[in-house]
């Protein structure tokens, strides 16, 4: 999907993550299990879109079994969002670049972490304006959501330690910018298996 405005969607409040997107992509859950590869979203305007920009998730509220593969989500701008601005769940290879987000951010589930295993999340963030602030954090891997900010105009690295809870293999690393009016940035971000 390539140069599209998309706004004014009104989510509707008893669906799925992809039920709630401006751009929805879901696996099915036929035998054998569906999958979505090469999806690719990219210089796009999202403009009021309630609950999410884009989803790309499997079946069954996001613990289904299907996966994508070499999703590509880039240069897309926006704004006003109910949530998250991207998420992206059970994918393999996925790329999320040079988006902007007015309020919000992008969350990416990566699994095939070690229980009870020390991580480190590594990116790097910035903000359009200087005093403004942009997250890097990691929630929903067994332990409490960490996360650190940047608030200069430059590229900072953003590190983050976490330890997975004693069943989690999977954590959800993001990043937001939920105040002020000017954009925020991150890149390279991903976690690294410590032990």
């Amino acid at each position: 999907m390539h140069h599209m405005y998309i706004h004014n969607i009104v989510g509707y409040g008893g669906g799925w993550y992809s039920t709630n997107a401006g751009v929805g992509v879901q696996t099915g859950h036929p035998t054998p299990v569906s999958t979505w590869d090469d999806v690719v979203v990219e210089n796009n305007t999202f403009d009021h879109v309630d609950r999410l920009a884009v989803a790309v998730t499997p079946d069954g509220d996001g613990q289904g079994t299907g996966l994508t593969t070499n999703t590509v989500i880039r240069n897309n701008t926006m704004t006003y969002d109910g949530a998250d601005d991207i998420l992206v769940v059970k994918n393999d290879g996925a790329l999320i670049d040079g988006n902007k987000a007015g309020y919000g951010g992008a969350i990416q589930t990566v699994s095939g972490l070690t229980p009870s295993g020390t991580c480190l999340l590594v990116g790097w963030a910035k903000a359009a304006t200087a005093g403004e602030e942009v997250a890097v954090g990691v929630k929903s891997f067994g332990g409490t959501e960490t996360y650190l900010r940047a608030s200069t105009t430059s590229y900072t690295q953003q590190p983050v330690f976490f330890t997975t809870g004693v069943s989690t293999t999977s954590a959800g690393v993001y990043c937001y910018k939920n105040s002020g009016s000017a954009a925020g940035y991150c890149d390279d971000y991903a976690p690294i298996k410590l032990s």
